[in-house]
């Protein structure tokens, strides 16, 4: 059995479940392996409006797809993954709320990539 995140069972994913944050985390090939609870919530709230904009969207399907293909279904448009990493803003409309999207890419002690976290912001006025 493939492990997702190298750091699964280790003192950060607690860490990150104790902030109230819209967190999805993805494994070194960029697929979903973790949602916080407040991400759970959030998703479990907008899936009405996430099926409109991705009719193949089901909020139980999220871990184990494509981080940066799930976001670009959900938005209808290419997000520009690299770039959102590389620390351009992102918006994403869904339903009627604007979010802003940070992502960061998640590495081990050597330097290597081991994964990517997504937070969302909502900005709706």
């Amino acid at each position: 059995m493939r492990r997702l995140l190298p750091f699964k069972n280790s003192r950060v994913l607690p860490s990150i479940e104790a902030m109230p944050a819209h967190v999805m985390m993805a494994d070194g090939d960029g697929r979903v392996s973790h949602l916080t609870d407040a991400m759970k919530q959030l998703l479990a709230e907008l899936e009405p409006a996430l099926r409109r904009a991705d009719p193949g969207f089901v909020f139980g399907g999220v871990v184990g797809r494509n981080l940066f293909e799930c976001l670009d279904a959900i938005a209808g448009r290419k997000l520009a993954g690299d770039a959102l990493l590389d620390g351009e803003a992102a918006s994403l409309l869904v339903g009627e709320r604007w979010f802003e999207l940070s992502a960061t890419r998640l590495k081990d002690g050597r330097d290597r990539i081991i994964g990517f976290a997504v937070g969302w912001s909502d900005s709706t006025l």
